[in-house]
């Protein structure tokens, strides 16, 4: 009997290993990426296939949409050439006597239009079809058009090695790049015919299938390089031009000292922050130290297993079993990894917002947060093919290369951590050269709008500045404390419209203030002592409190409460768990008294009234919320609700 239980263990143990195993290896190994259909060969050159759509955001809202597929060549000029298929979308304007039609342009190279309709950019594409058809493209290898040239596999950045640290991180990533032009050319693929030339004839193509005689162009990143293309190729059809996070082709290089300017703008913001200042005087110089601890001497990272795993469900389950036999993951990170994540990262806002916690956290030794970074970041998947061929066709100046190198010796900020992607080696695994003149920079009088960020350090200022010299009918706006990926707000929207009439007569400046996070968490916790104060009291408690700590502590250079908006946030969640919405209604009104401009105090308003059945003041909070920001889609969701 006892050698009966003991084989029944075994068994079972065995069937776990089993399970983790398998569990383990289509997560590291098998791809959740289907190998894209090569081409549309079976289809005649030009023909276009249309359908009722819909784009349907993260909130959920669907936008009524006509979605498009055009044939078009792979490579033109080319016998032979494969069929290849263009994927779009039209918002059909409801304007009687409509703009130009207004194509956008995603960034990247390899983002989609498709992948960006599901942010908040849905509201700006279908606020735009008031004036205009708008025109969301997949651009050729990205999205649903087809093939589509996403990179199936995985790198496997070493985190165990503190010598040699960049050529084995570049071998790998070669030996990657390798991998995924293999597969892709295997399968028929002409990867020389993917590149902004062919794009730009791609949005010519599509706009004589249309039928439109001229368009105008809103290009986001790399699509304002595209934009670029398209003019110099197709100056008589262009209308209008919007250059949001602006690049010419001759900006192929991000440069160390772009993101150190960057990083000093935040250090100036953090000055003026009693607070924070108290924990970080000198942000740059923490930053610099930092860099140079990692550079002298690598750090040890362990981070819990389970942090790996979902929070919940069959994945949470899995992550105790193998916790059971292996409890953390453990890896070393130098200062090239850490470059490598930061440059990565840098241009989006919850990022900007948490840097100078990241950099203090890890003064004071915390390092569990971008330990999880890490692991997450060394088996990243690669980017979509076009990434690759696009930018290793365009090129760049050598001067601009060896710019980049120099300033390395006198900035935080290294080239390679910069630049990894681009090195010569990594472009060669595609079998790209650079195509003489695709970096050319582009002069043109077509009215042009640049949209910048102060705190963008991937498309600086500087480049819009520069730009602007070889557009002389041209106007910017410019969005302080705005990064790389949040180039929008009612102000911008206004701009745009302004501009697309021919009515925007002076430049435009706007402020979108920016929230770092406390280096060092608060020591109470105001939306609980409020919540108390209901608790036991009424809401007037509750405002009465607020104010004598606000009283109390707005001057303390300390981290005691939360004297923001934020706290009404976490109060507004409590009181509508609890069913109290007479409570929220009289909290949020003194909130909104304190803080006129907050979205999201109004939206909680909204709810508040929703659920207290008034009709009437749910609508007019939720309009109140998106005339502060009409692209928040929460307020969308819930006036179109009511």
């Amino acid at each position: 009997m006892k050698k009966r239980r003991l084989k029944k263990r075994y068994i079972v143990l065995g069937l776990f290993i089993i399970t983790i195993g398998v569990f383990l290896f289509r997560l590291v190994f098998v791809s959740d990426i289907p190998k894209t259909q090569p081409n549309v060969n079976e289809k005649a050159l030009n023909t276009l296939e249309e359908k009722a759509s819909y784009i349907v955001n993260r909130w959920e809202d669907s936008i009524k949409v006509e979605s498009f597929r055009l044939v078009v060549p792979e490579a033109r000029g080319v016998e032979g050439s494969n069929h290849i298929e263009l994927y779009f979308q039209r918002l059909k304007t409801t304007s009687k006597i409509p703009l130009a039609p207004i194509f956008f342009l995603a960034g990247g190279p390899g983002s989609s239009a498709s992948q960006v309709s599901t942010s908040e950019y849905s509201y700006v594409f279908e606020k735009l079809s008031k004036y205009a058809d708008v025109i969301l493209l997949d651009q050729r290898g990205t999205g649903r058009s087809l093939p589509n040239l996403s990179c199936r596999n995985s790198v496997d950045t070493p985190t165990d090695i503190t010598e040699n640290v960049q050529a084995q991180i570049l071998d790998d990533l070669v030996e990657k790049c390798r991998e995924c032009a293999d597969e892709l050319s295997d399968m028929g693929i002409n990867l020389k015919a993917y590149n902004s030339t062919e794009s730009a004839n791609d949005i010519d193509a599509i706009r004589q299938a249309l039928g439109y005689d001229k368009i105008s162009l809103y290009g986001y990143s790399y699509g304002t390089e595209l934009s670029q293309h398209y003019v110099k190729q197709y100056r008589p059809y262009v209308d209008h031009v919007i250059l949001a996070a602006s690049l010419g082709p001759d900006h192929g290089v991000k440069l160390p000292g772009d993101f150190q300017a960057q990083f000093e703008h935040m250090d100036s913001l953090i000055r003026l922050d009693p607070k924070m200042s108290k924990y970080i005087p000198d942000f740059m110089g923490l930053v610099k130290a930092t860099h140079e601890r990692l550079q002298k001497e690598p750090q040890f990272v362990q981070v819990p297993m389970q942090d790996a795993f979902d929070d919940e469900g069959f994945e949470h389950t899995m992550g105790e079993i193998v916790a059971t036999f292996k409890s953390t993951w453990d890896m070393t990170m130098t200062d090239d990894h850490f470059q490598m994540m930061v440059s990565d990262k840098i241009g989006q806002r919850r990022w900007i917002q948490r840097m100078p916690k990241l950099y203090y956290d890890m003064s004071q030794g915390e390092y569990r947060f971008i330990g999880n970074q890490l692991r997450n970041f060394r088996r990243r998947r690669l980017p979509n093919a076009l990434f690759f061929t696009v930018n290793a066709q365009s090129g760049y100046p050598e001067s601009l290369w060896n710019a980049s190198i120099a300033q390395s010796d006198s900035t935080v900020f290294s080239h390679f951590g910069i630049s990894y992607g681009r090195y010569p080696e990594v472009y060669k695994a595609f079998g790209m050269q650079k195509i003489e003149g695709m970096n050319d920079a582009v002069y043109s009088d077509v009215p042009t709008l640049f949209i910048s960020g102060s705190l963008d350090g991937r498309t600086p200022l500087k480049q819009a500045d520069e730009m602007a010299k070889r557009f002389p009918n041209s106007k910017r706006i410019v969005i302080e404390n705005a990064g790389h990926n949040d180039l929008m707000n009612n102000a911008v929207f206004d701009g745009i419209v302004r501009f697309l009439h021919d009515s925007l007569a002076d430049n435009v400046y706007s402020n979108k203030p920016i929230n770092f996070m406390t280096p060092v968490p608060y020591k109470y916790t105001m939306a609980d002592t409020l919540a108390n104060a209901i608790r036991y009291g009424n809401a007037e408690k509750a405002i009465a409190k607020y104010q004598q700590l606000y009283a109390t502590y707005a001057e303390v250079d300390d981290y005691i409460y939360d004297l923001s908006e934020w706290p009404f946030y976490d109060l507004a969640e409590t009181l509508f768990k609890h069913e109290r919405y007479k409570e929220a209604v009289a909290v949020l009104h003194f909130a909104i008294k304190t803080f006129p401009e907050d979205e999201y105090l109004y939206l909680y308003l909204a709810m508040a009234y929703e659920h207290l059945g008034n009709t009437k003041n749910a609508e007019r909070a939720a309009r109140k919320a998106l005339s502060i920001n009409y692209f928040e889609g929460n307020s969308q969701v819930l006036l179109k609700r009511l």
